[in-house]
């Protein structure tokens, strides 16, 4: 472990390898995932590495076939570990592990008829949403939804009842998948005692909503009745969701906060104890405004407004914004919401902000494949105060002010 001034680097390359991702870090421990090989075997493991000591232990391990390292999923919710597997494309495992013993707690499988795709939402500890292919389906059933425009239907998974239920709201079905599948994540907020889902429907990247429908639209090209994508944001309360859902309901009770027809985009940003925070861009007048609104109240207020039309380079959204603008072979990165710096540095090949921490360091990767086609991978620490550079063979994770350095393709065992 290094420590520098406010950053510490904790080194993990000579314990990880090939297929390794850096699951999470807490205490001084690093808890990541790996792939390793035995014979004709394969083996997904879970190992704990303490950084004060540099002890790597095993806490975790499973056979998968080979090369379904990424057919494996894992959750850190309520101090337990779940692990999902969906290696078998008609099966599919879920194991829950205690946080601290990491002892199983409950092992469950479930059979489906059409082989399972996509990556799976978890709501929390006890519902995960996983999308099932119709093309095994028996007809009746593969015309309802064939008709409906999908090739796949959504099953809620119950951990506890060892059951799974279709979604039958075709609209939630469709608007999930973009924003919430794309992180395999279906947010809840807590308050009073309720968990709550916030679900933010859209139909496609934001820019592609601009691009492809407004904007077609706009033209003539496209009548504005004939758009059924509506972006919004909306809640409803988990154990009304999960009632609704057992019983086949086809119309899900789900209230709207904002929502937005062809005009303009809505995305959330952030969720901050029981406070939302989102995004929505009118197309026409090119201003983003970011909202807030406290859930407890239902008080919402303008937290900061972004005038695309003074954005030269692309906007990069997370709990923070910024603008990342290369020219001549330099980055600049331009903080808007939630982060007040400004930074530069050399734009080497396949170079990648990552972020800055402190206010201090800049840290980026970059990667490039030889004659041989040998996949390489470089972290790169800038201190811009002093002009100091590290670079390390590797990937990494960061977590506030820790960098966690690994070897994710085998480079260091070579």
């Amino acid at each position: 472990m290094k420590k520098l001034d406010g950053l510490k680097i904790i080194d993990i390359r000579n314990v990880s390898g090939k297929k390794t991702n850096v699951l999470k870090y807490e205490k001084d421990s690093v808890l990541f995932s790996e792939e390793i090989s035995d014979g004709d075997s394969s083996f997904f493991l879970v190992k704990k590495h303490e950084a004060d000591s540099n002890i790597t232990s095993e806490v975790y391990r499973h056979v998968i076939p080979p090369y379904e390292f990424y057919s494996q999923y894992i959750r850190f919710i309520e101090n337990k570990i779940i692990i999902l597997d969906k290696s078998d494309a008609h099966n599919l495992k879920i194991k829950i592990l205690d946080g601290e013993s990491f002892e199983i707690i409950k092992s469950v499988e479930y059979e489906f008829l059409g082989e399972l795709t996509s990556i799976p939402i978890f709501i929390d500890e006890r519902y995960i949403l996983v999308h099932e292919d119709i093309d095994d389906l028996q007809g009746d059933q593969y015309n309802k939804y064939s008709k409906q425009g999908l090739d796949y239907v959504m099953h809620l998974v119950d951990v506890n009842d060892m059951k799974t239920y279709i979604i039958e709201d075709i609209e939630f079905v469709k608007g999930v998948n973009v924003v919430h599948g794309g992180v395999g994540n279906l947010p809840l907020m807590k308050l009073d005692n309720r968990k709550i889902i916030i679900y933010n429907q859209t139909h496609m990247d934001d820019y592609e909503y601009e691009e492809d429908v407004y904007k077609a639209v706009k033209l003539g090209r496209i009548s504005r009745e004939l758009i059924k994508s509506v972006e919004k944001i909306g809640y409803i309360d988990l154990k009304k969701f999960v009632e609704e859902v057992k019983d086949g309901i086809s119309k899900l009770s789900i209230d709207t906060i904002t929502e937005n027809h062809v005009d303009g985009w809505v995305r959330l940003l952030d969720i901050n104890d029981c406070k939302l925070i989102y995004r929505e861009k009118n197309f026409q007048s090119q201003i983003e405004d970011v909202f807030e609104m406290d859930f407890s109240s239902f008080e919402k207020k303008k937290l900061f407004s972004i005038n695309h039309e003074e954005i030269t380079g692309r906007l990069i959204y997370d709990k923070e914004i910024y603008e990342e603008i290369e020219k001549n072979n330099r980055i600049t990165i331009k903080g808007i919401f939630n982060c007040d710096y400004e930074v530069k540095f050399i734009a080497r090949s396949n170079t990648h902000y990552l972020g800055c921490i402190d206010k201090k360091y800049i840290v980026s990767s970059r990667w490039f494949e030889d004659e041989n086609d040998k996949y390489y991978e470089y972290v790169t620490i800038r201190d811009k105060k002093n002009n100091g550079v590290v670079d390390y063979a590797g990937d990494c994770k960061i977590f506030d002010n820790v960098i966690v350095i690994f070897d994710s393709t085998g480079f260091m065992n070579d």
